[in-house]
């Protein structure tokens, strides 16, 4: 039988590959599981399309000479890389994301989960109705859900995404623009939110984009150090929380709480995270 590993799909020369090696070097020093860190042209050129969803996805390295040097089945296929248009640059990659979607390997995120976190769907959520499809007949929990929305509205062609560009047109500092994007130094404020929306009018292209009422949170002052030096400034933070899910088709398997991370920004950057520079780790003060 091949061996089994935990494949993690990183892009070609990857700079944040820190925090990456830590989960590596555990999953083997607690589980002596082994992890494999692959881009998504490797998984394509060293692997073959699955038949059916009961395939192991298995992926074999060859010699010179074609014979098999290394084999091993991907149990796990663990995404740090596939979320932006730049890890697509040929059909290689696609046909790899493919690949591993139509095998056996847990995929995390599965195609569908990972679309599940569009700003799309969000915005769809929005929606009167929609989480009522989800929660029938448990109005207090939808309230309750909904109290933490900030409004969204879409672009589509018609009336209703016309009126909501003229919304946000004429009062710029009350909205955001949002691509279908990740990773932070994508969205679009002011000025360039103006900018963007005449640019594209009542194109196609207009419908790739959500407004968002822009949130505006409770601003504190810290002492921050970058590069030797310190300054004091007013910021904002951003909670995010983990969860865990593992699902076998509609079986749910596990649904837990996993942690949580906290984000610090300047109050006067508007977009961008950590990877970008503009942000850094904190810890919560619970009072």
């Amino acid at each position: 039988d091949a061996e089994v590993r935990v494949v993690m799909v990183v892009q070609p020369g990857e700079r944040n590959r820190f925090d990456q090696d830590v989960i590596r070097d555990e999953l083997f020093a607690a589980y002596r599981i082994p992890c494999e860190r692959m881009s998504l042209a490797e998984i394509g050129a060293l692997s073959r399309r699955p038949s059916d969803l009961t395939t192991p996805l298995t992926i074999q390295r060859r010699n010179d000479a074609g014979e098999t040097v290394d084999a091993f089945v991907a149990s796990v296929v663990y995404f740090r890389a596939g979320y932006t248009p730049a890890d697509f640059p040929t059909e290689r990659e696609w046909e790899a994301r493919e690949t591993i979607e139509r095998s056996a390997a847990i995929k995390c995120p599965s195609v569908a989960y990972q679309l599940v976190g569009a700003k799309k769907i969000q915005q769809v959520l929005c929606r009167p109705g929609e989480l009522e499809r989800f929660f029938k007949r448990d109005s207090k929990t939808v309230a309750r859900m909904r109290a933490t929305f900030a409004p969204q509205l879409g672009l589509e062609k018609g009336e209703d995404g016309d009126a909501a560009v003229r919304t946000a047109l004429e009062n710029p500092d009350d909205w955001v623009l949002k691509p279908q994007r990740e990773g932070g130094g994508n969205n679009l404020y002011r000025e360039e939110m103006v900018a963007k929306l005449g640019q594209i009018g009542k194109s196609q292209e207009r419908e790739a984009y959500v407004l968002m009422k822009r949130i505006n949170p409770v601003e504190s002052k810290v002492v921050l150090v970058r590069d030797g030096k310190f300054q004091i400034g007013s910021t904002v933070s951003e909670l995010g929380l983990f969860g865990t899910i593992l699902a076998d088709g509609v079986d749910e398997l596990v649904n837990s709480n996993a942690g949580h991370l906290l984000r610090t920004k300047l109050a006067s950057q508007d977009d961008g995270g950590v990877a970008a520079g503009v942000a850094l780790l904190d810890s919560p003060w619970l009072v």
